[in-house]
C-alpha cells in the first residue's frame, strides 16, 4: 500500500511513501505540467496540446510514458509506455481512480470525502508509471476542485 498527502494545507503537491517507494509529486501552479521525485530520481511531466492534451513523463530526454484522454468527455485516460497501454478510469462515484493493464492493477482513493490525503492499493510493474498515474489522479482532483469552487478559480 502507498500513502500520499499534501505537502501543506493548500498544496496540490504530494509526498508519498510505500514499500520501496518514497518521493514527491509536484504540479506547476500554472498549466498542467509538473515533476516527480521517485527514490532520488527526478522526472519531468510536460503537457502538450490545448483541446486534446497529452502529458509526457520524461527522465532526462527519454520519454518514459505518455497519457491522453480516451474521449472528449469523462475522466478516462490511456497511458502508453514503450511496452504496453494502460487505462486510468474512474472507480465508482467520486474521486477514486483505477489503473488497469498488464502488470498493473492499482486503485487510488482519498481517505475520506473531505481530504486530499489518500492511498494507492494494488500492484504495479514499473514504479515511474505508478507514480505518474498518481500525478494524473491528483491532477484530475485539482481540476475538479477548481471547477466546483465559486468563480471556477479553485484552490
Amino acid at each position: 500500500m502507498m500513502t500520499f498527502r499534501p505537502r501543506s494545507l493548500f498544496s496540490w503537491n504530494f509526498s508519498y511513501q510505500g514499500p520501496g517507494l518514497e518521493g514527491i509529486v509536484a504540479h506547476s501552479v500554472w498549466g498542467e505540467s509538473g515533476s516527480l521525485h521517485i527514490n532520488g530520481q527526478d522526472y519531468t511531466v510536460t503537457c502538450k496540446g490545448f483541446f486534446e492534451k497529452e502529458w509526457f513523463l520524461y527522465r532526462g530526454e527519454q520519454v518514459v510514458a505518455k497519457a491522453r484522454k480516451a474521449g472528449f468527455f469523462g475522466r478516462k485516460l490511456e497511458i502508453h509506455t514503450p511496452r504496453e497501454t494502460l487505462l486510468l478510469v474512474p472507480d465508482g462515484f467520486g474521486r477514486p481512480m483505477r489503473l488497469t493493464g498488464p502488470g498493473h492493477e492499482m486503485r487510488f482513493a482519498p481517505l475520506h470525502a473531505f481530504t486530499r490525503q489518500g492511498e494507492g492499493r494494488g500492484s504495479y510493474r514499473e514504479a515511474p508509471v505508478a507514480i505518474f498515474t498518481l500525478w494524473l489522479t491528483t491532477l484530475l482532483w485539482r481540476r475538479a476542485a477548481r471547477s466546483s469552487s465559486p468563480g471556477g478559480a479553485g484552490s
